[in-house]
């Protein structure tokens, strides 16, 4: 209990935005990780506490809490600690490394050796579990922009902001894998 509260305090005392956050939503979200067994951390990655703004249904006022979003690595965590994942990755495919998709049988192959360019065309995740059963999902890098605009809290939705600024292909490789685990893991 006094790790966990040793945490948050640091966590918040060094972000000024999430200081400014409604306290209960802090706690919260903070019982969320502490539940899921996964750090606050923001340099391991496994799960944030972050501000939104969002109206007050009683008083219709603007207020800031802080909510729990659980990162890419934390997806990963989680799906290893099921035990049930024989091997789980997600990487950006390069301009030449996609040597064919086929949508309806989710064939891929790919060619580590082909890359012509930095640019990342999209983005590839697999999984195997123990029973056998595998899975890969692609997502072209418009889908993935699609995605990002669709989801989008800003009111210019094709502004990148956030983490979609700073590391883009995180948020997109969370994105796949948050996808894929969901509907088939």
């Amino acid at each position: 209990a006094n790790a966990f509260m040793a945490n948050v305090l640091t966590l918040v005392n060094n972000d000024s935005y999430l200081a400014d956050c409604d306290a209960m939503s802090i706690a919260t979200g903070a019982l969320t990780a502490a539940t899921l067994n996964l750090g606050l951390d923001k340099n391991l990655g496994y799960a944030y506490l972050v501000p939104f703004n969002s109206r007050n249904k009683q008083t219709g006022m603007w207020e800031k809490k802080a909510q729990f979003v659980l990162g890419y690595k934390g997806y990963i965590q989680l799906a290893q600690r099921s035990g049930q994942y024989k091997a789980l990755n997600v990487i950006e495919v390069y301009e030449g490394e996609l040597a064919s998709w086929n949508r309806l049988t989710e064939e891929f192959e790919f060619n580590p050796d082909g890359r012509i360019s930095d640019e990342v065309i999209g983005y590839v995740g697999y999984f195997e579990l123990l029973n056998g059963f595998k899975k890969t999902v692609y997502w072209t890098k418009q889908q993935v922009e699609a995605h990002r605009i669709r989801n989008s809290k800003d009111k210019d939705k094709t502004k990148k902001s956030g983490v979609w600024a700073s590391d883009y292909d995180a948020m997109a490789k969370k994105t796949v894998l948050r996808n894929m685990l969901s509907k088939w893991g």
